[in-house]
């Protein structure tokens, strides 16, 4: 079973490696983290930055404008 992190966790460790300039493997093995995982984690800030872990079952606001336009 994998161990749920909420979004200010989430955002508090991508930021230390993109604004901070902290290593992944280091900063993951700080967090007691996965590599892959905080590896995914700084790809998906990259993509959506604001939007980024939005949480299971939510939508991102550009999807969620267009899941209203089409209902």
């Amino acid at each position: 079973m994998s161990k749920g992190y909420d979004k200010d966790f989430k955002l508090y460790a991508v930021k230390m490696v993109v604004k901070d300039g902290k290593l992944v493997d280091e900063l993951a093995r700080e967090l007691v983290l996965v590599h892959q995982t905080l590896h995914k984690w700084v790809g998906k800030y990259k993509e959506d930055q604001g939007d980024s872990f939005v949480g299971s079952g939510n939508l991102i606001p550009s999807d969620k404008e267009e899941y209203e336009k089409n209902k």
